[in-house]
């Protein structure tokens, strides 16, 4: 074709019709890209850019669709307009070509770069623009596009009824995932699964990830923020990373370092990396105002007395409130009923701890566990007279190797409550002998 570009193609009547109609000729010299129309003595110059769609061809005619108007052209030659048409249509799919290639390649780069929600109107808006450009000239106009223009037309924006927002994150998902595959393979100390890598890859306008304990947020972090500096879509100064204390704070700075190293990522910068009461801080230093702690963060007993006197206040305010601050205490739940068992030495110095602790009811009784005193106290509370470990006294004996005293007695009933220190499986805590005690 680019060797045809500058010579002239033209077209006429048969002898006996020219003296009344006309003749046509098409002239490209790459700047004035013209159709001379022929009548007589007089010319009609049409250039290419008046053209709204492709020219269409009959068994002796030519219709040209223009912008403003239809040209008809009747009792051409068969042999000239074929020539004539195929010359004038590649020319001007070269033409839309050159102003829409560039729509489509902003289509093209989501391959490799995740759509967002922000941007999915626009996508579709442009989608739209070259489905109907190209559809009356798609015969031309694809053996003009490259390999991956062409894939994304026929594959991705020509076929009709699919979710093609959801299409294309899918085919850039699997991009990515093919050319980081070593980095997600070695970012942290185990390669990351299949649903850590979503989580790296999506880059959304805003991500809400859901996972429970012990499923690996942190690395998914970690990896979040080298991916971001190794794709180069940011630098480590652009990227805020909080956490909610300081520890788990440090912990962050401490990994992406140790990983950054790993992947030998030359990281020259620091990743902001704060708690949220640290990055309130800072905010407010950079705005050139006082910062300063209460005085309860460099004096704890200070704040105990505080406590102290606020609480006295309240409850001396409203006869309600020791009936409540009590129900409150009653049904408050001990750190050791939330211990990890990870490690048995933890658990039988923390137990020991807990255990060692003196148990006092609301009546001022000395009883043996937690849910002793949760029981007791209920019972109080509830003005149900009651005596702890009485001697068990009914007409039917239990014969069972010792004086048997049950946890709590109801006074004047024969009603007894036993509260068992086991848990569903039957397990005791680890300074009962389990089999014994069953």
């Amino acid at each position: 074709m680019s060797e045809n570009s500058a010579l002239p193609i033209s077209i006429k009547r048969g002898f006996w019709s020219r003296i009344f109609f006309c003749s046509l000729e098409l002239i490209n010299d790459n700047v004035n890209k013209t159709v001379i129309v022929k009548r007589g003595k007089n010319k009609e110059f049409i250039l290419y850019s008046e053209f709204a769609l492709f020219i269409k061809l009959g068994e002796k005619s030519l219709v040209f669709n223009l912008k403003d108007k239809k040209l008809h052209f009747l009792h051409l030659k068969k042999k000239d307009i074929e020539a004539f048409a195929e010359k004038l249509n590649y020319d001007l799919a070269f033409l839309i070509y050159e102003n829409y290639h560039e729509i489509l390649n902003s289509i093209v780069r989501f391959k490799s770069v995740y759509l967002k929600d922000s941007q999915t109107e626009e996508f579709l808006l442009k989608r739209n623009i070259l489905v109907k450009v190209f559809q009356n000239g798609e015969k031309y106009l694809l053996d003009l596009l490259t390999q991956d223009e062409r894939y994304f037309y026929l594959e991705i924006l020509k076929p009709e009824h699919i979710d093609y927002v959801k299409r294309i994150r899918t085919i850039c998902e699997d991009a990515l995932n093919v050319k980081y595959k070593e980095f997600f393979e070695n970012a942290e100390n185990y390669p990351l699964t299949v649903e850590q890598r979503l989580a790296v890859i999506r880059n959304n306008d805003y991500n809400l990830i859901l996972a429970a304990a012990g499923t690996g947020k942190t690395s998914v972090i970690v990896a979040k923020a080298l991916y971001l500096v190794v794709s180069k879509q940011a630098q480590p100064k652009d990227i805020l990373i909080l956490a909610y204390n300081k520890n788990a704070a440090e912990e962050l700075r401490q990994r992406i370092k140790e990983r950054a190293e790993k992947i030998e990522l030359d990281v020259t910068e620091d990743f902001n990396i704060f708690t949220f009461h640290a990055l309130g801080r800072s905010i407010i230093q950079n705005s050139k105002e006082r910062t300063y702690l209460t005085k309860f963060e460099e004096d704890p007993k200070a704040l105990l007395r505080w406590v102290d006197m606020w609480l006295y206040s309240y409850l001396i305010s409203d006869p309600q409130a020791l009936k409540l601050f009590l129900r409150l205490f009653m049904t408050h739940i001990s750190f050791d009923s939330v211990i990890k068992r990870h490690s048995q030495d933890l658990v039988e110095t923390k137990e020991k701890e807990i255990f060692d602790e003196e148990l006092r009811t609301l009546n001022n009784e000395l009883v043996k566990s937690k849910e002793e005193q949760f029981i007791a106290n209920w019972l109080f509370l509830h003005s149900v007279p009651y005596k702890y470990e009485d001697n068990y006294v009914v007409k039917q004996r239990v014969e069972v190797g010792f004086d048997y005293r049950p946890d709590f007695h109801i006074l004047n009933t024969n009603i007894y409550l036993e509260h068992f220190g086991i848990d569903r499986e039957g397990n005791t805590r680890s300074d009962i002998d389990k089999e014994t005690y069953n």
